[in-house]
This record gives C-alpha cells, sequence and structure tokens, in this order.
C-alpha cells in the first residue's frame, strides 16, 4: 500500500488544531491539552480528516470500505484495460502463478467476446488499484490496528497488511497525533452457509434479509451503500489466504435493511447500465418477498437518468453493451454489433427479474 496525501484538514481557521477547538467549544473551556484530547476515542478526533490517494490491493481497498463512515471513490477498471493488472510486490510466488493463469483466463475470454464485465471477475484480491479516500483522524487509527491484528490472523498476506498498518500510522501522525484507540471489529463473523443457486430473503414487519451466495464484485458494491447491514466471510478468507482468489469467487453473505432502504437499492440498481445481472442474486428474492413492482426501475417515467453513460456504450467508448430500453425510450434502431453484445450479454449473465418485465 501506498498513501499520498491530497488535502489535510486538521486546524481551524484559528489555527488551533481541530480536536482540541471542538473540544474547548464543547466545554466552554480551554483548559484540556491536546494530547489528552486526542487520547479520548470519540467522535471529537473525528473532526480532523484527510483526503487520501491510496494504491493497494483491492482485498485492502474492501477492508476499508467496511468502514462505513469513510468517503470513496475509486477508479474504474470497466473503463481501463484490466489484463494489464499488476500484484502488490510482496505478494507471494504463488499469487503471482495464480495472477498469470488468471490472465490467461481473462486474454482468452475476451478474445471470445465475453463482456469486460464478465472477464474482468478474473482480477486477484492482491491485484492493484488506485481510489481516494477522506478518512477522519479516529478511522485511520482504527485501520492502523485493524491491519495490524490481521497480519498476524492472516498469516499469508501479513507483510501486505503490516505494510497498510505503517500507512495509517504515517497517516495519524500527519494529523498530529500518536495514539491508537481500541480495537474495532470491522468485518465480523461469517454469515450462515449458502449453497449456490439457493439464495432465499425473510421479511420481519419493515425490515428484510436476505441470505445469498454471491461473486466478491458484488460485496464490493454492497458494502458502500451506507443503508445495507453486511455479513461476509471476507475474515474467513484472509484467515486462510486471498493470494488464489479473484473477484468472481463467491461467498455467503448476509444483507439486512429496512423495506424503504431495499426499495431505494432496486431503484438503483435494477437499472441495466448499475451490474442489474449481478445485484439480480440478491435482488430478485427481494423483489418476490416484499412483492415490488417494476415500477421501481429508474426509467419509469420515459426518462433516463444516464444517457451520457449510454452514450458512451453507443460510441464504444465504453466496451459494454448499450441498454436496450434506451433505444426504445428514444426510438431508435441499435446497431447489430450492439444488438449483439445486448443478447450476448443477457445470454451469460441474466437479468434482474424487473427488468425483464419490463422487457416484456
Amino acid at each position: 500500500m501506498f498513501i499520498e496525501l491530497i488535502a489535510n484538514n486538521d486546524t481551524s481557521k484559528n489555527l488551533i488544531h481541530l480536536s482540541k477547538e471542538v473540544w474547548d467549544i464543547s466545554r466552554h473551556s480551554h483548559d484540556a491539552k491536546l494530547q489528552d484530547v486526542l487520547k479520548v476515542d470519540a467522535p471529537v478526533n473525528e473532526m480532523p480528516s484527510a483526503v487520501l490517494k491510496i494504491t493497494s490491493t483491492i482485498i485492502e481497498r474492501e477492508i476499508i470500505a467496511s468502514l462505513k463512515e469513510h468517503v470513496m471513490w475509486a477508479c474504474s477498471s470497466r473503463v481501463d484495460e484490466v489484463i494489464e493488472f499488476t500484484l502488490d510486490r510482496k505478494a507471494s510466488i504463488k499469487a503471482n502463478k495464480y495472477a498469470e493463469v488468471k490472465r490467461a483466463y481473462m486474454k482468452e475470454e475476451k478474445a471470445r467476446g465475453v463482456p469486460q464485465d464478465k472477464h474482468r471477475l478474473n482480477l486477484p484480491l492482491l491485484s492493484m488499484t488506485t481510489y481516494i479516500v477522506r478518512l477522519s483522524l479516529r478511522s485511520c487509527a482504527v485501520l492502523k490496528v485493524y491491519f495490524e491484528e490481521l497480519a498476524e490472523y492472516g498469516e499469508e498476506e501479513g507483510d501486505i497488511f503490516r505494510g497498510a498498518s505503517l500507512m495509517f500510522k504515517d497517516c495519524i501522525m500527519m494529523m498530529g497525533s500518536t495514539y491508537e484507540y481500541p480495537f474495532v471489529e470491522l468485518l465480523g463473523a461469517s454469515p450462515n452457509h449458502i449453497s449456490p443457486n439457493s439464495n432465499y430473503a425473510v421479511r420481519g414487519g419493515s425490515f428484510a434479509i436476505v441470505n445469498a451466495y454471491v461473486p466478491f464484485s458484488l460485496r464490493t458494491h454492497m458494502i458502500r451503500h451506507r443503508l445495507l447491514d453486511v455479513r461476509d466471510q471476507m475474515r474467513e478468507w484472509i484467515k486462510h489466504g486471498v493470494s488464489e482468489k479473484s473477484i468472481g469467487d463467491a461467498m455467503n453473505i448476509s444483507v439486512s435493511a429496512s423495506v424503504e432502504a431495499w426499495s431505494i437499492i432496486m431503484k438503483k440498481r435494477s437499472c441495466w447500465l448499475a451490474q442489474s445481472g449481478m445485484w439480480s442474486l440478491v435482488l430478485n428474492p427481494i423483489s418476490e418477498v416484499l412483492g415490488l413492482s417494476k415500477d421501481v426501475l429508474p426509467c419509469n417515467d420515459g426518462v433516463c437518468p444516464f444517457n451520457k453513460d449510454v452514450q458512451l456504450r453507443l460510441e464504444d467508448r465504453d466496451p459494454n453493451a448499450p441498454c436496450p430500453r434506451h433505444a426504445q425510450i428514444n426510438d431508435y434502431e441499435l446497431s447489430k454489433k450492439h444488438q449483439r453484445a445486448i443478447q450476448n450479454e443477457i445470454d451469460q449473465g441474466g437479468r434482474n427479474l424487473l427488468w425483464l418485465a419490463y422487457k416484456e
């Protein structure tokens, strides 16, 4: 992992450390010493923050994303040449051999015309990615301790996690502190085992829970929705090593949210452009148990909210298939090439039940 500072917000307009200034305001006193305030494991130390450019493995990024108060903007591998991925320099010989096998699969699938959304699922979890994240001083302290613990818990990637811990230690010091806070379990215990193709949802009052067996790539999307509470097998994976794991490998997850939250997620993720095929593994059981209708689709009013994204696909600047519903709404005929791409995507991945209802 490598962290580059983009912006630091740890000092008030009065040139006082933010933690100290906030503490003084809350106590109507200026008696507290900064070092005493920084020792407190409380929201007062979430006021200082930094915007960081991080280059790390995918697995490290997803650990950070599990800290729900973060703000993250990731580089999209869907518009990059994903086949040119690189691994962390500390990755084992076994990890590098696995990566080359996966690279060969990606090349072969690309040559067969498999959409990028599909062949990119071969990306190893130890491949490198770059993203921007805003983290508070307190969050950096939590991550420093957590990666340190993972370095002992998951011996195979120990050196990688130790490096991450040291990076966050530097971030803490950069924001004027040297203190750590008690260990916080970010990943939690693994959910119950779910067999492939046996996903189900259960409703209890105003809440619903989905238990499913899904690719890791779907987990990377779900964990970013603050409305969802996600439990998965990441900690178990790390314990046994992830040097031979890719984002297409499946894991058990248990996801809970209010009925209103599920309706919001359904509206966002049933769109053709929003990996609705992958999300169908979770949204199909939810739509069945909650009785949600096709009216939740974002283009139900006849207006697509993502015209620019569709245009990129129509102009072949995004390699994925354009939305057939967009062509229907705007009354134009898709090229034979795009029609084949759409049909190929449907044949290979399936689609969310609500989208299929629209198609019919």
